[in-house]
């Protein structure tokens, strides 16, 4: 039984990659009596599953709240476990300082947000092989630039991406509404149709999101959060992330899509309304937020993984 251990705070990550796990598997005719996912969205409790049980391969996010990847790769290298896994690193930083420290405090490959099952072909091709018989060594390192080539595709100059990488001057929820001091009716109404969109999609069993019923919902949400967005010169980059969701959930031909798929995109936008349900929170109401602009990172980071599974 090969113990396959995934690591990422962000839930509709870890249903991509175990739905891609899965299909791998699938496709090479591995029974799934033969190996075991285990997903973990809390970093501290996917450290505490690794220090207790004999994982083979751990998947490990990086950017994750308490802990990061980083230190969880150097707590479990540091220990002295029954058995090391192998570790790959997961993350949408693709840069030389980035790949330094994996390689530096013990991964043995990673890879670059969106997820594709190419990568994850190349990797468990390897990987499994050495598990299988017994060859793994805790100092092997994947060739990088093989990795670099499978992910080469994902550097390009779109718009998510230069959202994703984009700086931006701190300003915080205080500073930015001194300067809206007439909107309390329109925030008003934006806010009553997130919580109303927030019960809809999330209040059926389990919490999860059926697409397809809630298709026009989604739609009608995103043009009216962009009549909303339209009145901040701030927020212009948000409406735009809107503007680009929209364009991208628009693509979905739903008359062909699986339950599984249908699963994964609710997924996403489950994880884009919770994040953008805490935004509001923060920013109109609490007013505690330090910058106004930390949502535009994750809400790109979303629908980056989105459009990939989308295209697929």
């Amino acid at each position: 039984m090969t113990n396959i251990l995934l690591i990422d705070d962000k839930k509709e990550m870890t249903t991509i990659l175990e739905m891609l796990i899965d299909e791998y598997m699938e496709d090479n005719n591995i029974e799934e009596d033969n190996y075991n996912i285990i997903v973990k969205n809390n970093p501290f409790e996917g450290l505490y599953i690794c220090e207790k049980s004999d994982i083979d391969i751990l998947f490990l996010d990086i950017m994750m709240p308490g802990i990061s990847g980083f230190e969880v790769l150097k707590e479990i290298r540091t220990k002295e476990l029954n058995k090391q896994p192998v570790i790959i690193m997961s993350t949408a930083l693709n840069d030389k300082e980035t790949i330094s420290k994996e390689k530096e405090f013990g991964a043995n490959a990673y890879m670059v947000k969106p997820f594709k099952l190419d990568t994850v072909e190349v990797i468990l091709d390897k990987y499994l092989n050495d598990i299988e018989f017994e060859r793994f060594d805790i100092d092997d390192i994947f060739d990088f630039e093989i990795i670099d080539d499978e992910n080469e595709d994902n550097k390009n100059d779109s718009f998510l991406d230069k959202i994703f990488f984009k700086s931006y001057e701190k300003l915080s929820a205080d500073e930015f509404l001194e300067s809206y001091p007439y909107i309390e009716d329109d925030l008003m109404n934006f806010s009553e149709e997130l919580d109303r969109v927030r019960f809809e999609l999330l209040s059926e069993c389990d919490n999860e999101i059926y697409f397809k019923d809630n298709y026009n919902t989604i739609i009608e949400f995103c043009d009216e959060s962009i009549v909303f967005l339209e009145k901040f010169y701030e927020l212009s980059d948000m409406k735009e992330l809107f503007e680009e969701f929209k364009r991208i959930l628009e693509m979905v031909d739903i008359s062909n899509l699986s339950s599984k798929e249908e699963l994964i995109i609710g997924k996403f936008v489950e994880a884009i309304v919770l994040d953008l349900f805490d935004w509001k929170e923060h920013i109109f109401f609490k007013k505690d937020a330090v910058d106004i602009y930390y949502i535009n990172q994750s809400f790109a980071d979303s629908c980056k993984g989105l459009e990939n599974i989308i295209k697929r």
